[in-house]
């Protein structure tokens, strides 16, 4: 259990007291700290983004965010996690971060387990009675030594800041604490460095510009848990000992990750004083791209991350933002060719049908595309997609992406959509041809990738082998052709995700100004 500065561990019941002339002397002053984000695991199904409201991403597994002193990102250590935890997310939206699809508001689940087993235990004293005589020992020695414990209680019924103040925790103890928390619309929860965020369904005005001047050169465990203070306490161990910092956000699809990881963006951004508002803007804009084509809507959430980023945001000599750098892996291919009922593939193939221009792109109605019409979801409560392509479109154009090459992106989402279409004929079994149906769709998949109907065709039906130098086209069979149709979208869709983030890179660039850096990391959910 750990215990701040100028704090000695309470005595356990049955053990021999400290001398009196000991009390409040020697206690060694522990360390500020590391910097932390947890969200504990999710329960029901999360509301959409909406901003300023609370994330939407949905509930989480257990998840950890520590600060490291090491240049690459440490391992994640999960906090403690219960089969019936309350519902969870990891931040809540904020007026001010940039975020493409705004979350909704939603009531929490009717009869969420996590609050049958709270309630238990809270109608059960008993059970938690072995640390009752504790307790009382407890108390009276804080009163002298940790007064400020006392008022806060060491109850998981008292709702208490810090976890590991709690005598006698456990997973029940965990569960009750947050609800407590949550009831008290007291989102953040600390467990030692680890913080620990619950979904409050609602908007909560606590990302404002007065929360970021507030916690602002505090350390870790001077007010009340918040993300802010973990963003805080990351930046200053940059100043105070010269060593890069990771934050680890980890969690369930949908638990608030990015949202989160926004957040902490938009922290630095303001503290930093010297950021210019260009830089500010360009690294709080690349977001809005990397939702747009790595963003989709699961069941548990309307704005789900399906792909992994590391976000190196880099500073000077003087600890001001110069710039960032994103490494993303893992984008969920299979999305594109496929989405299970009530989902839906990636947001921008619905902002480019509702916002773009139909003759340009030679766009459809949405119903009529086998990529998007597999689920019957084709439309999010709140959500506009033709305004949510406007930003896009103005996000690349802050990204120095140049209309021309934003006409070439455009116009491959477009094709990667019009391949999903191609049918094929079965021949004799050994071969296929293109339908009166498919060569029209061929024909638009020739003119939006700039390349013949002819060599359309070929890529469709055929495939080469190279044997001693010498090419051979062999025939494709059906199934062959389909499960060619689907890599060659794939590869094309997953190319352009891979640079448009090296566009990105290209445009926040910190230049000589990589070596110090704060690292953000995003591990998607599962």
């Amino acid at each position: 259990m750990a215990f701040r500065g100028g704090m000695k561990p309470p005595v356990e019941a049955g053990a021999a007291k400290p001398p009196p002339a000991a009390a409040g002397k020697g206690a060694a002053t522990a360390p500020p700290p590391a910097a932390g984000v947890a969200v504990p695991p999710q329960l029901g199904k999360v509301p959409s983004r909406s901003a300023p409201v609370a994330p939407g991403k949905g509930p989480a597994p257990s998840s950890s965010a520590a600060s490291s002193a090491s240049a690459s990102p440490p391992r994640t250590t999960p906090s403690p996690t219960s089969s019936s935890p309350p519902k969870s997310s990891a931040a809540a939206a904020s007026s001010t971060s940039s975020s493409l699809y705004p979350t909704k508001a939603m009531p929490a689940p009717a009869k969420a387990p996590a609050t049958k087993t709270a309630t238990t235990a809270a109608k059960a004293p008993a059970k938690s009675a072995s640390s009752g005589t504790n307790s009382t020992k407890l108390t009276h020695l804080d009163a002298i030594l940790r007064p400020n414990l006392v008022t806060e209680g060491l109850r998981p019924s008292d709702g208490v800041a810090d976890m590991t103040h709690i005598s006698g925790i456990d997973v029940e103890g965990i569960n009750q604490n947050l609800e407590v928390r949550y009831n008290r619309d007291e989102i953040y929860t600390y467990s030692g460095s680890i913080l620990v965020a619950v979904n409050p369904y609602k908007f909560l005005p606590v990302y404002e510009k007065e929360f970021i001047q507030r916690y602002h050169g505090r350390k870790m465990g001077e007010l009340a848990p918040h993300i802010f203070a973990t963003a805080e306490a990351a930046y200053q161990n940059i100043q105070n000992s010269e060593t890069n910092q990771s934050c680890v956000i980890s969690g369930e699809s949908g638990a608030g990750k990015t949202e989160t990881m926004k957040f902490i963006l938009q922290y630095l951004c303001a503290v930093s004083s010297s950021v210019t508002k260009w830089v500010e803007n360009q690294i709080l804009e690349a977001n809005v791209i990397l939702e747009s084509f790595g963003n989709a809507r699961t069941i548990r959430n309307d704005n789900s991350s399906r792909f992994g980023k590391f976000m190196q945001v880099c500073f000077d000599n003087n600890c001001e933002i110069k710039g960032a750098i994103i490494q993303e892996y893992l984008l969920e291919q299979s999305r594109i060719s496929h989405q299970s009922q009530d989902e839906r593939n990636y947001h921008v193939f619905y902002q480019l049908v509702k916002g773009g221009d139909k003759n340009k792109y030679l766009l459809e109605p949405m119903k009529s595309y086998t990529y998007l019409n597999q689920s019957g979801c084709y439309e999010l409560v709140d959500v506009d997609d033709a305004k949510f392509y406007e930003e896009l479109c103005m996000a690349m154009t802050v990204l120095n992406i140049d209309e021309e090459t934003m006409t070439g992106i455009f116009s491959l989402v477009s094709a990667v959509l019009q391949i999903g279409n191609i049918q094929f004929q079965d021949v004799d079994g050994e071969s296929i041809r293109l339908t009166s149906k498919d060569l029209e769709t061929a024909k638009k998949i020739g003119t939006l990738l700039g390349i013949t109907p002819e060599k359309v065709q070929q890529v469709l039906l055929t495939r080469q082998i190279v044997v001693r130098g010498a090419t051979t086209t062999i025939p494709l069979r059906f199934i062959e052709a389909n499960e060619n149709k689907h890599a060659m979208a794939k590869s094309l869709y997953t190319r352009t995700f891979s640079w448009l983030v090296e566009q990105i890179n290209s445009s926040t660039n910190p230049g000589t100004f990589s070596g110090k850096f704060l690292g953000v990391l995003d591990i998607f959910g599962f």
